[in-house]
């Protein structure tokens, strides 16, 4: 029997006559509801993807069109929702009020960029709760809600992640991790999987961004080669992770920007349709489904296991009621239950208030200090770090607390879903600038005052000087408004939060009090003790029938990539062309080599920073001419010559290297700059810094970039990274790492010369389409979209 024939023999048992209908009227109610919702099932498919990883573009390749903002900064923290229906619409869900709903024309990108995108929808100021967005074009069965999520891993939002985490988990039935095949952290990715294991949740991993892959270096391996070692070392951390049944992890790998570009044209050319194959768009769709099939067997298994043991307690009190034996009923279960619940939550709404409190009183520590300086910000920050620390903590715990009584009361607790964000304004040291009179003053009659200037060769000059010193006022003003700001964002969190609660709050109380009644109804009531056993029988029958679910630990095999098979990367000429070949490419390697030997100057030490060994084999052979073996490479430091130190995968505080006037090289991953903002701050890069060093960022997926619509915006970000880094005035230059060095070459022109008018870009621009013709494209087309780029380059880093 399937839950819907289980659930309609249990009303049939406990509807034989007109007692036994008024004896169990409340668990009649509960089992018409529970066959109410058997009948309206659907399956919720979360989307968990770090911060730049391709989620949005996912999600849109899926709706066959660009709805969602796809740019590089974190979305707003509202939830998406999208399910297969026979319109094209969007439903926005609001904290207050009644919803809105969107079709035809009026359903457009601007539409979702106003109230899903953090940079327009600030803070969330439209008070968006939910998006809501269906298409007759989305691939899923019908009975699929997929879910959006905010992206993880956001620099500065480590909370924010981890109540994202557990937070959505609870309310989904399994879940896509959005990845990519140039990861950051095997270690993040690790400890994704392992809160999804907590929580039970069959999960598919999406490698996306596989038109990024490129044949290794050394030409020993084709794209597939390297896209499988990829997928093995995903599979390796699987295997690693606390994923109980592994063989039900699938790994895609995927290029969404591809699909998407195929998808929103119409498939009208063989050239879309190619692009589609080969981008896997379809082999997503089926694993989704093929999942869905496998976790639909498993979501209705717990389903019935719920109510196997509510048709037991009942078996069980029925029993108890045939026996006749009044004594012989207990006392009521759930007695304190209630009670021992509101206390928990009244102690934390408590200890949350006096935290706040706590925070509050920090003020009168600062308003009428004398002096102020980074260690007084440092402090502040501390205390507010703390305080966050401690309402997450109290959040999380009174989440478990309430989700074991619905536990213990055999209530489905998916729909506890809560809103947890934590947006903080910067806080900071104010400067202002102060005159330093190094001249005497000298009274004079009737009070006048003569300032005597220093003599130099028959000349009188003024030696006042300026200098900018710390404005207290203005920091203690500013230290303020960042502490009262905090308190107010941690305030409206615990009032969302708490409001969040009162729906899951009713139906305990109301299951409890249901419950009471049951009791108080088998001493009140004196029904026909054999019926009693007879339906206590029946209900044990039925509950017998029921099979548990049976939980497996398993191991991933190796499978195949999903990037077709290609050429290693060799290329076949003429005996007579070979020549020419082996002169164009080292010409390529030469140009690179010098662009990148007029950013080192005369720096006698160089210290490369990576997480990527395959990006850092690439720049050293295009920054510095050296050929090194990825067997060579092993975490830490790596000293490859007397002047040139690899740190790879640092997983310690940055020491300094010693010597001067030296150049330290940071390898920036832009596609997902919150990881990269997150491993390059735990290292500590000021500490490697010395008098007269220089810092580079190296934009190190350049490539991957370059085939994204966002290019701009990665570009600010990578150039905002020192406002985000304690670097103090270190001087700060970047480079772009791509097979083609014009990029560089045009970065490295606008920071020399400088760019602060349109005719020093088209300047900049002439120059090196005259000197540097042979590294631009010849088809028109592809000349344009490099020009383009160039003129973005330029624009960005010539005012730096």
């Amino acid at each position: 029997m399937n839950e819907l024939d289980i659930i309609q023999k249990v009303i049939n048992t406990l509807s034989t006559n007109a007692k036994c209908k008024s004896r169990y009227a409340s668990e009649l109610d509960n089992f018409l509801n529970r066959k109410v919702q058997a009948e309206s099932n659907k399956y919720r498919l979360g989307v968990i993807g770090v911060t730049s990883s391709g989620k949005s573009t996912m999600i849109n390749s899926l709706l066959g069109e660009s709805l969602l903002p796809a740019v590089a900064r974190p979305s707003s923290s509202q939830l998406v929702s999208c399910f297969r229906s026979a319109s094209r619409a969007a439903t926005i869900y609001f904290q207050e009020g009644s919803p809105k709903r969107f079709c035809g024309s009026s359903l457009n990108p601007k539409l979702l960029e106003k109230y899903g995108d953090e940079g327009v929808n600030s803070n969330n100021k439209e008070k968006v709760k939910q998006i809501e967005l269906t298409t007759p074009v989305f691939p899923f069965d019908d009975r699929i809600i997929l879910i959006d999520s905010p992206g993880l891993d956001a620099y500065g939002y480590a909370g924010h992640e981890q109540l994202t985490m557990n937070s959505l988990l609870p309310t989904i039935d399994f879940c896509i991790f959005v990845t990519t095949c140039k990861t950051n952290s095997d270690d993040k990715m690790l400890s994704v999987l392992n809160t999804i294991a907590e929580y039970e949740k069959p999960v598919i991993i999406i490698q996306n961004m596989i038109d990024s892959i490129k044949p290794s270096l050394d030409g020993k391996k084709s794209v597939a080669d390297v896209a499988q070692d990829h997928r093995v070392r995903v599979e390796r951390i699987i295997n690693h992770s606390n994923i109980k049944d592994k063989s039900k992890v699938h790994v895609v790998q995927i290029s969404a920007i591809n699909a998407l570009k195929a998808r929103q044209n119409g498939l009208k050319t063989n050239e879309d349709k190619k692009i589609l194959e080969t981008s896997n768009y379809q082999k997503l769709v089926n694993v989704v489904n093929t999942a869905f099939d496998q976790v639909r067997p498993v979501v209705e298994g717990h389903r019935l296991t719920f109510l196997k043991k509510e048709i037991q307690r009942i078996a069980k009190a029925a029993k108890e009621d045939g026996a006749g034996a009044q004594g012989l009923i207990g006392k009521f279960q759930y007695e304190d239950t209630e009670r021992q619940y509101k206390s928990r939550k009244d102690n934390c709404i408590e200890e949350l208030s006096e935290e706040l409190d706590t925070l509050q009183s920090s003020l009168s520590s600062i308003q009428n200090k004398y002096s102020f300086s980074e260690s007084d910000i440092f402090s502040i920050k501390g205390i507010v770090r703390e305080c966050e620390k401690v309402i997450c903590e109290q959040m999380k715990s009174l989440n478990s607390a309430i989700v074991s009584v619905c536990e213990k009361l055999n209530i489905d607790s998916r729909n506890i879903v809560t809103d947890f964000r934590f947006d903080k304004p910067e806080l900071s040291l104010k400067k202002k600038t102060k005159v330093v009179k190094d001249g005497y003053w000298k009274k004079g009659e009737r009070h006048w005052y003569t300032l005597w200037l220093v003599k130099d060769d028959d000349v009188w000059v003024d030696t006042s000087y300026t200098q900018e010193v710390t404005d207290v006022s203005a920091s203690i003003n500013n230290a303020i408004t960042y502490i009262n700001s905090s308190v107010k964002v941690f305030r409206q969190t615990i009032q969302r939060w708490q409001k969040s609660l009162e729906i899951t709050e009713k139906k305990l109380y109301s299951e409890i009090r249901n419950r009471r009644s049951e009791h108080e109804a088998r001493i009140n009531q004196a029904l026909d003790c054999q019926a009693y056993l007879k339906i206590g029988t029946e209900l044990e029958r039925i509950a017998e029938s029921i099979k548990s679910i049976n939980e497996i630990q398993t191991k991933v095999t190796s499978t195949r990539t999903d990037v077709k098979q290609s050429q290693v990367f060799s290329i076949n000429v003429n005996k007579e062309l070979l020549p020419m070949y082996k002169l164009s490419e080292s010409i390529r390697i030469k140009v690179h080599y010098d662009t990148n030997r007029f950013f080192r100057g005369n720096k006698k030490l160089h210290c490369i920073v990576g997480w990527d060994e395959y990006c850092e084999i690439k720049f050293l052979r295009y920054a510095f001419n050296l050929s090194v073996a990825n067997t060579s490479i092993v975490k830490g430091r790596n000293k490859l010559s007397d002047s040139i130190t690899l740190i790879h995968k640092p997983d310690f505080s940055a020491q300094n290297e010693k010597g001067y006037n030296k150049g330290v090289y940071v390898l920036v991953n832009a596609t997902q700059i919150g990881a990269a903002l997150n491993e390059i701050s735990r290292y500590k890069v000021k500490n490697l810094l010395s008098t007269n060093d220089e810092l580079f960022f190296v934009i190190q997926d350049f490539n991957e970039i370059m085939n994204g619509n966002s290019f701009s915006e990665t570009l600010d970000n990578v150039i905002g990274i020192k406002r985000s880094l304690d670097i103090g005035n270190t001087k700060v230059r970047y480079l772009l790492l791509h097979d083609n060095p014009i990029y560089n070459l045009a970065a490295a022109e606008a920071q020399t010369v400088g760019c602060t008018t349109q005719f020093d870009e088209i300047k900049i621009l002439n120059d090196l389409q005259k000197k540097f013709k042979y590294l631009l494209p010849q088809i028109k087309t592809e000349r344009n979209i490099v020009e383009s780029t160039i003129h973005i380059i330029i624009q960005k880093l010539g005012k730096v």
